[in-house]
């Protein structure tokens, strides 16, 4: 059974899905999803992942694991708000 990180958005675009590697940083993830919705570089790190089913932020350096078909399921949200 295979694992993969789903990643939301709250634009509606298409969600992200991750599968290729058995495992991926956090903050790799957010950079990917970022790029996927056009968001620069410049404002990326304002972003971070949001795991409704575990109510917690992943901090950047988490790694996620995809062994035994563990499937994530998490929102791109802004982390800060001024």
């Amino acid at each position: 059974m295979e694992g993969n990180i789903t990643v939301e958005f709250c634009t509606g675009e298409k969600p992200l899905i991750l599968n290729e590697a058995k495992s991926y940083i956090v903050e790799k993830v957010v950079i990917a999803a970022c790029k996927h919705v056009g968001i620069g570089p410049l404002p990326r790190h304002l972003f971070g992942l949001w795991s409704p089913s575990e109510l917690l932020w992943f901090p950047p350096s988490k790694k996620l694991e995809l062994c035994n078909g563990k499937k994530w399921y998490l929102l791109l949200r802004l982390r800060f708000r001024p």
